[in-house]
């Protein structure tokens, strides 16, 4: 559905995960506070994506979270 380098918009109120050291167990980290601006960067596994946000941090998310942001609205 998505490719890397896609804009999206992650709402909300939405669990960011991040990695363990190992690189295969994600934890939850905190709840977005506002929405986010992000780039697609790649699946993780079946469930999730990683994303860079607008600050330049990398979290996980709930791919099902994630929507396409039209280039024309990005602001």
């Amino acid at each position: 559905m998505f490719s890397q380098g896609d804009l999206v918009h992650i709402p909300g109120n939405v669990v960011l995960y991040t990695y363990e050291s190992n690189d295969s167990i994600i934890w939850a980290t905190e709840v977005s506070k506002k929405p986010h601006l992000a780039i697609f960067l790649e699946n993780c596994g079946s469930k999730y994506a990683s994303v860079v946000i607008e600050s330049g941090d990398r979290w996980i998310v709930e791919r099902d979270a994630l929507h396409f942001k039209e280039i024309c609205n990005a602001s």
